[in-house]
């Protein structure tokens, strides 16, 4: 069978993948796309992320070799080509023996990737391994061979998630069958490729509850079987020290646990070591809803909140796979799929919640910058329908860049570039792309990078 990766593209493509003109641009045509890959056999589950210069680091599951599955992976530029310096139809990560699956990725801020998948090379059972690519086409010579291993222990480890580390590395956490049932587990992955010796050997356990199914976020947050018959919310706090908080409960601090099923938490930072989770709740019955709770820096569910959490949208029909973003004084912004004019045109819905647990309301006092350091202020106004400030503040003169990136971490806009002196600067966006059209509705990204380092802020916008 012939398989393809492809990215939604935009101008025809000329010649072969290896011979077109470096001024190829992504073709204007939606019918038309750009070939990731197409060599034979099948390639499938593509993710990727930002290349921090408007393309992409892309990775796959790979056929080729018609025996067992790889991983593979390549470059996008921002020009809308395949980079020339990397391999055509991409570089082998990892080819050892086995079936090699389900790649995820994260940015290692240096315009490469750290990959991560699950691997079957012992014939018997799927451990977890990584490597870094380079942003020149190559594998890091510094990380082992086929990859680090973050965890063979016994039986199965699967489906990995990473988060940058914010030093080139990654905290990786993964599904994993130790113990004979589903159990959370997570270990620091370092730049220089090794894992951190002050975490365990073989992963720290976030949760061995029986029954627990999927992590993300910096505090961990799962939906969860335990109870076997519905799935719960429940959230854990790792510390960098690669050792479970010890002020928060053993197996996790449940967020809800009523007798319907509540699935894929997504949490957002309450700018004091806590979190406000978004989810998708059956409580209805027969619909789907969104709620949202808090969960404080101590390891418990805030009194203030319903202890079911706060009813964000019981919109009539289904409201889907929630996302949240700080707002930036202390709630979120949740964004959601909603169906409530019918199932053939689904529509995108946000709302707000504040740290009360109220909906609704605006963020508009602006905030005082500190004294010292980099700074950068929450959006003005957030959600945004015509046009968003940006404010921030680097201690020293130097060039300062901001940009906005799309929710795939492609760049999309950049506002500023150049030197600028000590203090305050005021930017403002206007909601529309490096050629002048409007972006579309969802989340995205303004990246500050200044004289002090690199801070991120997000932006609803609403169409």
């Amino acid at each position: 069978m012939q398989g393809a990766i492809t990215l939604t593209a935009l101008l025809p493509l000329v010649g072969s993948l290896d011979s077109r003109p470096a001024t190829a641009a992504w073709p204007s045509d939606p019918a038309l796309n750009l070939p990731v890959c197409a060599a034979v056999g099948a390639q499938w589950r593509p993710h990727l992320v930002s290349d921090g210069a408007g393309g992409a680091i892309v990775v796959w599951q790979d056929g080729r070799n018609g025996t067992d599955s790889d991983v593979y992976a390549q470059h996008v530029l921002a020009s809308g080509e395949t980079d020339p310096v990397w391999p055509v139809d991409g570089l082998a990560i990892c080819e050892a023996s086995g079936d090699q699956g389900e790649p995820e990725l994260v940015p290692d801020d240096a315009g490469g990737a750290i990959v991560l998948w699950q691997d079957r090379r012992d014939g018997t059972r799927s451990d977890i391994y990584a490597l870094r690519v380079l942003a020149s086409g190559g594998v890091d010579p510094s990380w082992p061979a086929d990859g680090l291993a973050v965890c063979t222990a016994p039986n199965d480890q699967v489906l990995p998630n990473a988060a940058p580390d914010g030093a080139g590395g990654a905290l990786v956490l993964w599904c994993d069958f130790r113990t004979g049932t589903a159990s959370i587990y997570g270990q620091h992955a370092l730049a220089s490729g090794s894992t951190d010796p002050a975490w365990p050997a073989s992963g720290l356990a976030v949760c061995t509850v029986n029954g627990t199914y999927g992590a993300g976020g910096a505090i961990v947050t799962w939906d969860d079987a335990r109870t076997g018959t519905n799935w719960g919310i429940y959230a854990s706090h790792v510390l960098a020290s690669g050792t479970a908080d010890p002020a928060w409960p053993a197996g996790g601090l449940a967020l809800c646990t009523t007798d319907s099923s509540r699935y894929q938490p997504r949490i957002a930072a309450d700018g004091a070591g806590g979190g406000i989770v978004a989810w998708y709740d059956l409580r209805a019955g027969t619909e789907f809803d969104v709620y949202t709770q808090h969960v404080t820096r101590s390891g418990v569910v805030d009194p203030a909140w319903p202890p079911l959490g706060v009813a964000t949208s019981v919109a009539p029909s289904d409201q889907y796979e929630p996302q949240a973003i700080a707002d930036g004084v202390g709630g979120a912004i949740v964004l959601w799929q909603d169906y409530r004019t019918g199932w053939d045109e689904p529509d995108i819905y946000a709302q707000r919640v504040d740290l009360s647990g109220t909906l609704g309301g605006t963020v508009s006092a602006p905030l005082k910058a500190p004294t010292s350091g980099a700074w950068f202020a929450p959006p003005l106004p957030n959600p945004a329908r015509e046009g968003t400030q940006l404010r921030f503040r680097q201690p020293r003169a130097g060039r300062a860049r901001l940009a906005i990136l799309d929710a795939s971490g492609r760049e999309v806009r950049v506002l500023a570039d150049g030197e600028r002196g000590a203090g305050e600067h005021t930017e403002r966006w206007d909601l529309g792309d490096s050629r002048g059209r409007a972006v579309a509705t969802g989340v995205y990204f303004a990246r500050l990078d200044c004289a002090d380092g690199r801070l991120m802020r997000a932006v609803v916008v609403m169409r």
